[in-house]
């Protein structure tokens, strides 16, 4: 029982690390988005509740056309579309794949 016993706290103490690991990951992220939102574009942590999505565009444009900070490096404009393609590149990379078969979701029966 003593080996059971040490391998289920192996594997508890590996899935433990792993999680931690993955919120301070996430969480550096997240304040990462919040010093971006709060500085970068003078939107509030309250204002972000409320704020429209054409203005979160309008600001981003805006601060691309400033030249203070970059976010299209290949492109001199950008639009609302750039900017809904970058935030949904990986959903749409997973929706490749799986559209042209490369990534099978069926199960064998």
């Amino acid at each position: 029982w003593s080996v059971m016993v040490f391998i289920w706290f192996c594997l508890f103490s590996v899935y433990w690390l792993w999680t931690v690991l993955s919120f301070g990951t996430q969480a550096r992220d997240a304040m990462g988005m919040h010093r971006f939102f709060q500085h970068r574009l003078g939107i509030s942590q309250r204002d972000l509740q409320t704020i429209e999505w054409h203005e979160v565009v309008a600001r981003l444009v805006a601060l691309q056309e400033s030249g203070k900070y970059r976010i299209a490096i290949n492109k001199a404009g950008l639009t609302a579309q750039d900017i809904a393609c970058r935030i949904m590149r990986k959903e749409n990379y997973l929706i490749a794949l799986i559209n042209k078969r490369v990534l099978p979701l069926h199960l064998p029966v």
